[in-house]
């Protein structure tokens, strides 16, 4: 060790009695250019190494979070544009007939839901060129422009299968916690809460939707009747009570229906919102989920079902949080 025999000023005297040892042997150091001891140097480094590695710690929690957010976000895309019937949709347009109700809506929402996913970079080429044919094929649809919607329909279906193809790819690859339903994991309602956003299933057979860390489950339990389940993010039971809202049956089209909703249940596993009304045949129906007073504030979500007792009566929904002050 190096030693000056010159005596220290004042302020310096000062400043190492009053200061930690290795920060005191720090600024000293910056101050007079004097070394420290070889205990207060390891000492400080190993504060510098424990410091280092809780950054890399939660920067990697960072970038895991990231990654389940963009499959998270990928997953709900490629499954909402998977839920539409380009090919059937085509073959109405070309022969004249009338679209069926909801198809506007379903190519709308594909629309924004491809729009706004932070899509990997393997993934994004297709996944613009899907965007820019749905949004033509909507924008023809909205003019009431049948005859130069068919070919963009048919182009759709093209962007569909290859977005859908190419992202469940993705998803297996990358992400094989999204395919855990498919190798026949299924969760039950006693399963335990383990990692946050890792549990996606529908718990009582309807579509699962998310805003933030709310997880949203509608269930069509009539031709007329419907029901919302809210969970957190590790899909505990989330209380209903506060919450107030509707749903808008045909959003966004001629003779939209509100239903306002009611919270029912007693007991926090079998609470629930409810809402019944509005045409009473076993037809599509597209859903516009219109929530306030949740723990992520306002909250829209839209969701397109079949006809009720078909085999397949749901697809995919499109979500968003609405501005509020009560969202994170």
């Amino acid at each position: 060790m190096l030693v000056d025999a010159r005596p220290l000023p004042l302020t310096v005297t000062r400043l190492r009695a009053s200061v930690p040892g290795p920060l005191a042997c720090l600024l000293t150091l910056s101050l007079l250019g004097l070394g420290c001891s070889a205990a207060d140097h390891e000492a400080q480094q190993a504060k510098v190494v424990a410091l280092e590695a809780r950054l890399a710690e939660t920067e990697q929690r960072l970038l895991e979070r990231e990654r389940a957010d963009q499959a998270q976000q990928v997953a709900a895309a490629a499954s909402q544009l998977d839920a539409i019937d380009f090919q059937a949709l085509t073959r109405r347009l070309k022969q004249g007939e009338r679209i069926a109700p909801g198809d506007v809506t379903q190519v709308r929402g594909a629309s924004r839901a491809v729009r706004h996913v932070n899509w990997p970079e393997r993934l994004q080429s297709i996944a613009d060129d899907s965007a820019e044919a749905l949004g033509q094929l909507s924008d023809a649809l909205l003019g009431g422009d049948w005859e130069g919607a068919a070919p963009l329909s048919a182009a759709a279906f093209t962007f569909q299968r290859e977005l859908v193809r190419s992202s469940d790819v993705w998803l297996t690859l990358d992400h094989p916690w999204e395919r855990t339903a498919e190798s026949g994991h299924h969760h039950d309602h006693h399963h335990d809460h383990g990692e946050a956003h890792a549990d996606h299933d529908p718990y009582h057979g309807g579509q699962l939707g998310m805003s933030g860390d709310l997880h949203l489950e509608v269930v069509r339990t009539g031709p007329d009747s419907w029901q919302v389940w809210l969970t957190d993010a590790w899909r505990k039971p989330v209380s209903p009570a506060g919450v107030t809202g509707n749903f808008l049956l045909f959003p966004d089209e001629d003779g939209e229906i509100a239903l306002s909703l009611k919270a029912v249940g007693d007991e926090l596993d079998e609470a629930r919102l409810e809402a019944s009304g509005g045409p009473r045949d076993a037809g599509a129906r597209t859903i516009g989920l219109r929530l306030s007073g949740t723990t992520e504030g306002d909250v829209i979500m839209d969701f397109g079902f079949g006809p009720w007792g078909a085999a397949s009566t749901q697809t995919a929904p499109s979500t968003q949080t609405a501005p509020s002050t009560q969202t994170h």
